[in-house]
This record gives C-alpha cells, sequence and structure tokens, in this order.
C-alpha cells in the first residue's frame, strides 16, 4: 500500500496529513492523520471516486477545525456511525408509522390496506434500507415498477401511503424531509360519476327478480341503493347493529374511523324482514359456513349478469345512485344537512 501526501504549508497541526492511499487491487481512500492527546491517529474520509478531491479536502479542514476546538474527529466519525447503525430500518419506519399513525387513526380496514400496499411493493425492496438513503429516484423506480405489471391505481395508492409514512417521520424528527414531496401520481384516475337514472333504478331492481345470483346477494345490492351505504358497510352488516328503524355501524367498519348511524327506510326495513336472523350476519357468506360475504361478490355479480344490459356501473355507482337522487328531492332543496337527511322512499317496493 502507497500513500501520496498533500501536506499544507505552515499553518500544519502536529502530525497532520492528508493523502490518498492505493490499495494493490487499485482501491483509492482519502485519509488524514493528525495528533490527538499526544497520540497520532488516521481518520478515513471516503473513497474515490464516492467523494470527489474537494470533497476529501472539505472533510479534512472539518477535521481540522475539531482538533483546534479540542474535539477528536476519529471519536465523532465513530459517534455518527453508531448513530446511523442504530437508525430505524425502512422496515422498522413502516411499523412505527401503522403503530403510532395509522391504526389509531384510520378505520381498521384502511389502516390494513396501507399495511397490505407496504408489504407488498415498499418492503421487499426497501425493507433493509435506512429511511435517510431512500432518494426521490427510488420512489420514482418503485412507482415505475408497480406500473410495469399494469397496476396504475395500485401505483397512486402505494405514492400515497409512501408519502404519509415519509410526511409522519418527518413530523416526529426522524427525518429531515421527505424523498416523496412534490412527486405527482403516476397514473390519471377518471372521475366516477356514473349514477342509475329512474328508468334504470326500476330496470334493474326488477331485474334482480331473475338474475344469476345468490338471494342475498340481490338482497345486498337493494340494501346498498336503499341505504346510500358502502358496499363494505352493506356486507359487513350485523344483526345487533340493527335497533328498530335504525342501523348503527361502529366505528371499526367506517371509513372515518367513527360510528355512523343510517335511517332505514321502509324499502331496507322490507329488505331485512326478507332475510333469515339465524346467523349473526345479515349478509352471510354463501361459501363459507361462517362469516359475511365479501364485497366482491357484489361486482362479480353485476359483472355475471352483464349489468343488465344496462351501462356498465359498479356496486359504489349504486351509493351515488341513492345520493344523486336524494339530491333531486324536495327534502334536499329544503336544505336539511345531508349527513341527515334519509334516503328517500322512492325505490319500488321489494318483494
Amino acid at each position: 500500500m502507497v500513500a501520496n501526501h498533500d501536506k499544507p504549508r505552515e499553518d500544519i497541526l502536529e502530525g497532520d496529513e492528508f493523502g490518498v492511499c492505493v490499495s494493490q487491487s487499485g482501491r483509492k481512500t482519502f485519509f488524514s492523520t493528525f495528533k490527538f492527546e499526544g497520540r497520532k491517529q488516521r481518520l478515513g474520509l471516503g473513497p474515490y471516486p464516492t467523494i470527489s478531491v474537494a470533497e476529501a479536502r472539505q472533510k479534512y479542514a472539518e477535521a481540522r477545525s475539531q482538533v483546534e476546538r479540542g474535539i477528536n474527529p476519529c471519536l465523532s466519525a465513530m459517534e455518527a456511525k453508531a448513530e446511523r447503525l442504530a437508525a430505524p430500518s425502512v422496515a422498522d419506519l413502516a411499523e412505527m408509522y401503522l403503530e403510532r399513525w395509522a391504526r389509531p387513526r384510520k378505520a381498521a380496514r384502511s389502516a390494513a390496506e396501507d399495511e397490505r400496499m407496504l408489504r407488498r411493493d415498499v418492503l421487499p425492496k426497501w425493507g433493509g434500507r435506512k429511511p435517510k438513503s431512500i432518494k426521490r429516484a427510488d420512489v420514482v423506480a418503485l412507482l415505475d415498477g408497480i406500473q410495469e405489471r399494469g397496476a396504475n391505481i395500485a401505483a397512486n395508492r402505494t405514492l400515497a401511503v409512501v408519502r404519509h409514512m415519509f410526511n409522519w417521520s418527518v413530523k416526529k424528527g426522524i427525518l429531515e424531509s421527505s424523498p416523496a414531496t412534490s412527486i405527482e401520481a403516476p397514473a390519471k384516475e377518471g372521475r366516477k360519476e356514473h349514477a342509475l337514472n329512474s328508468d334504470e333504478i326500476r330496470l334493474f331492481w326488477r331485474a334482480l327478480d331473475e338474475a344469476r345470483m345468490e338471494p342475498a346477494t340481490a338482497a345486498a345490492l337493494r340494501l346498498t341503493l336503499a341505504t346510500c351505504q358502502r358496499s363494505g358497510e352493506v356486507t359487513q352488516m350485523r344483526w345487533e347493529e340493527i335497533h328498530g328503524d335504525w342501523w348503527v355501524i361502529p366505528g371499526d367498519k367506517t371509513k372515518n374511523g367513527r360510528p355512523h348511524r343510517v335511517y332505514l327506510n321502509s324499502v331496507a326495513r322490507d329488505i331485512l324482514a326478507t332475510l333469515p336472523r339465524s346467523l349473526g350476519w345479515v349478509i352471510p357468506s354463501a361459501r363459507k359456513s361462517v362469516g359475511p360475504m365479501h364485497q366482491n361478490a357484489l361486482s362479480h355479480a353485476l359483472r355475471n349478469n352483464a349489468w343488465f344490459d344496462l351501462p356498465r356501473f359498479s356496486p359504489h355507482d349504486l351509493r351515488r345512485t341513492g345520493a344523486t337522487q336524494l339530491s333531486l328531492t324536495p327534502t334536499r332543496r329544503m336544505r336539511v344537512r345531508r349527513d341527515v337527511a334519509p334516503p328517500p322512499d322512492i325505490y319500488p317496493a321489494a318483494p
């Protein structure tokens, strides 16, 4: 191993040297030596070309300044390295985000979705890395990889979770800045505004009588339209949540994490009256002996029935349809608050 030294002039400290070591393999490493409390010590400044000559000289100048102030640069470097090693990994950061923010503040299913996205796409690539090492280019590359498999919307949702996680870490002082700042959603999402008109509602409602689906599935679709609630909340409904003319949805099932009271109009009550109460779930699974129907079953049912020869629509569009019809009623024009106005009794009676 040889060294090429570059010594300053008259202002050199005792034993102070700056140079580059070249190993037999050709690896070049900048270093400096100095005397501290009577002992000569050596400080590595970094490999070339990872750091430039100018950067090495800057580190050398900082080390000299520390010696002049009575600080051992080697000890400072070891403490900094120990701090880096003790810093959390991205996997640790993800768990802290989920445990301290997502699970306490978000609805259970939203927090679970955050965890699913982190475990599927983020942790396999970044889990063992330090959060400070994640750069903007890493985030862009992650999203590009998700898009390459055709999951454009998943790329948008993953960006949202990553941004929330890093923003939280900045607020907690774990990071100085977020690598996801100012990164735009990679995929465009069209606005979903489809709602059935009155004629389409009648056709859909009557077609359910002869549709190729389980009676409970048809009931769930009707309840989604009659209550204006999310299909996932309808399929998770339990009989113990029904209190007379009211359905009280617990906070762990709602999107905002707060309990929600839903008025059951006469149509909704008629639908419920046709369903057996032998099980705890109002809409039990047709495939499992115990448990609720999976909300995806509603989408499958619509698709299997070719959307009843109507323009393609989703179970969530039924909720939007109910809200749209509500806005057209005198109740809405009277400026009754949307969150307390009951769905109108405008739908055909259940069979």
